[in-house]
């Protein structure tokens, strides 16, 4: 599966659907509420977007490279 370069809203979802882990599994490794984490899953086109944190992305990297 090939993910595109850094954040993005769709290798976000495509990265949590590889792993198995669900929006709410997401926010409880990054300390962060659902609606974050929803928010972060969004489309660029959806007004409720907005764009994860660079620092978010980078932590949900690693801990998912712990986890396999």
């Amino acid at each position: 599966m090939g993910y595109e370069l850094g954040y993005t809203p769709n290798n976000l979802r495509a990265v949590l659907t590889q792993h198995g882990i669900t929006q709410q599994g997401m926010a409880d490794m990054l300390n962060v509420s659902l609606k974050t984490a929803q928010r972060w899953c969004k489309t660029l086109e959806n007004p409720g977007h907005h764009p994860m944190p660079h620092r978010q992305w980078v932590a949900l990297l690693k801990k998912l490279e712990k986890n396999n």
